[in-house]
């Protein structure tokens, strides 16, 4: 695939990408090394679940008051700032793996974590649209997401060697030098930093920014509509995280290697739908949705296939909810950094990590309260598909064919 007006882009864009990778790829492996860790003691129920609720919750709660920050220092500073802290909250982790401190301190390192890379996350994006300076947002929304999605394509397939190779406590070393690394690309990053207005005028009260963000969405239908699909397929995505263990280990002969490569099979279909709306920056979100939804009746299907095309048919269904997630994600972003005014723009990030952020532990406790039932796996499967189709029919309803139409200009 070849992408064009490439040379659109400035210079800087291009650290920003490598920091678009190597933040995730950092997160991630952090994430196995403490699953891992903690699944080899008999604290894994009990803590697990508390450390990335509390992480969750975080990254829910922090998106706005952190745009304070970036108000009063600038999004480069913040953005610096935020990964040396996500390295020093890794650094404090390393007492604890080393069972020299109680691992219940596991929990605050997550929340401190989930702190971190929500000020990152936000000040990265304020980065890039600064840097754009109204020309390229179609391509490097799709080309930024997409670096951030393959790392959950290659960490996941490397993360278990390493983890073998090395214990947990060089393994969090590991990921702390990849922050550094991170903060140390920020810092040489050649671009100019110019004095926003949000930083001359003085911060606002916390309720007059969410107010001012809201009534920003509630002035564009297409807005509010990208707002509340990309919730909705964060809202049916969460549950995969308890739908491919129930499946695979219901596979004969399974081990942790068919879990790692489902696991990659989403991140390449992020991949290539981030990739493919850099290319085509153009979204009908109705098609997304029946799409998504497809992916999901596949998955509710495949336990009822053959044995040999049971596992594949259901990667095939992860290729194509990860394409669909990663093509509208695309989407939304660029139509924000367009429509988004520059002084305005932290805080409309700020209010959209809240809403969108809160639809994933949302979808994990509904897909919990199926549990119950035998056929959990495919209850869950068969209650996304259908809540995608009929999200399908209401954005037909409200948008007709505007989205195919339209595409975000550079």
């Amino acid at each position: 695939m070849t992408l064009q007006n490439t040379e659109a882009l400035p210079k800087p864009f291009l650290g920003l990408v490598v920091v678009g990778f190597l933040v995730p790829s950092a997160t991630i492996l952090q994430t196995f090394t403490i699953t891992w860790y903690l699944a080899q003691r008999a604290e894994l129920a009990s803590l697990l679940p508390l450390a990335i609720g509390g992480g969750a919750m975080a990254r829910i709660f922090s998106g706005i008051s952190l745009t304070c920050l970036i108000q009063r220092s600038g999004a480069r500073h913040a953005c610096i700032v935020s990964l040396l802290s996500g390295a020093a909250v890794l650094l404090g982790t390393i007492p604890v793996l080393a069972r020299l401190m109680p691992l219940w301190l596991l929990i605050p390192a997550e929340i401190g974590m989930g702190i971190a890379v929500t000020g990152y996350s936000i000040s990265r994006q304020v980065l890039i649209k600064d840097m754009l300076h109204g020309q390229g947002k179609g391509l490097a929304a799709g080309l930024s997401r997409s670096t951030g999605y393959l790392s959950k394509l290659v960490v996941p397939l490397f993360a278990g060697l390493l983890l073998i190779a090395l214990e947990a406590v060089y393994a969090t070393l590991v990921c702390c030098g990849i922050l550094l690394v991170s903060a140390w690309v920020i810092r040489a990053l050649d671009m100019d930093s110019p004095a926003s207005s949000s930083v001359a005028r003085k911060a606002l009260p916390l309720a007059e920014r969410i107010a001012m963000a809201c009534a920003f969405y509630k002035r564009d239908h297409r807005l509010m509509c990208a707002l509340g699909f990309t919730a909705i397929l964060n809202f049916v995505l969460s549950p995969l995280a308890i739908v491919m263990p129930l499946f695979i280990t219901g596979l004969d002969g399974s081990n942790s290697a068919y879990l790692g490569f489902s696991e990659s099979c989403l991140g390449v279909g992020a991949v290539g739908g981030a990739l493919a709306y850099a290319k085509l920056r153009r979204c009908h979100l109705p098609s997304l949705a029946v799409m998504t939804g497809c992916g999901f009746l596949m998955i509710w299907v495949s336990p009822g296939l053959t044995s040999a095309w049971r596992y594949p048919v259901f990667n095939v269904a992860l290729l194509l909810i990860g394409a669909s997630v990663a093509f509208s994600g695309s989407a939304a972003d660029a139509l924000l950094m367009k429509l988004a005014p520059r002084d305005a723009y932290g805080r409309i990030l700020g209010v959209q990590t809240l809403i969108v952020g809160a639809a994933f532990p949302a979808g994990l406790f509904a897909a919990g309260m199926f549990l119950q039932f035998n056929d959990a796996f495919q209850v869950i499967a068969a209650y996304n598909a259908g809540l995608c189709v009929t999200v399908a029919l209401l954005l037909h309803l409200k948008l007709g064919k505007s989205w195919a139409r339209q595409s975000v200009p550079d």
